[in-house]
């Protein structure tokens, strides 16, 4: 090391640092890093480095395709009734991709013992989708019950065909 407005290290020198990433609000987070270098000829020197990730990649990787995909699934609101394969198959694909997409998201980052943004953000994707699931197995089962009800009113009235008036 010389004295001047320099600060020279030599590769025996040179500091191996770490610093602890909070990732609770990962992709949308700000790390900051201290590093402190003292030597014996000169007082403590602390670099602060600050980190911001770009969202635009997780924008457009994870964000709006996973919003797409339930906005997909809600098109399953417009078919039919008694288009039941065609809804069953089109919420199985869209959670089994949420799936997909999430793993691929998470892979490459360190395994925490917290939630992060990103995971409540995939976990909500599941959860509209799964709730739509949930809607059309509860209209589903309330169509076949009306069709029992309209058909056993047919078959009391000695097989004329009522008006059948609801509650």
């Amino acid at each position: 090391m010389r004295l001047s407005s320099e600060l020279l290290f030599s590769p025996k020198d040179f500091p191996i640092a770490s610093c602890p990433m909070d990732l609770y609000k990962y992709p949308m987070d700000e790390q900051t890093c201290s590093l402190y270098l003292q030597s014996s000829s000169f007082s403590c020197i602390q670099l602060n480095l600050h980190f911001e990730r770009d969202i635009g990649y997780y924008m457009i990787q994870f964000f709006v395709p996973s919003m797409m995909i339930v906005l997909l699934y809600w098109v399953s609101f417009w078919l039919t009734i008694d288009a039941v394969p065609a809804r069953i198959s089109l919420g199985i694909l869209t959670i089994l991709t949420m799936t997909t997409q999430r793993s691929a998201g998470t892979a490459s980052l360190p395994r925490v013992s917290y939630i992060k943004a990103i995971d409540v953000w995939m976990g909500a994707c599941l959860v509209f989708v799964f709730a739509a699931l949930l809607e059309f197995a509860f209209v589903n089962v309330m169509e076949r019950r009306q069709i029992r009800r309209v058909q056993s009113v047919r078959l009391k009235g000695n097989g004329e065909s009522k008006p059948c008036l609801y509650n």
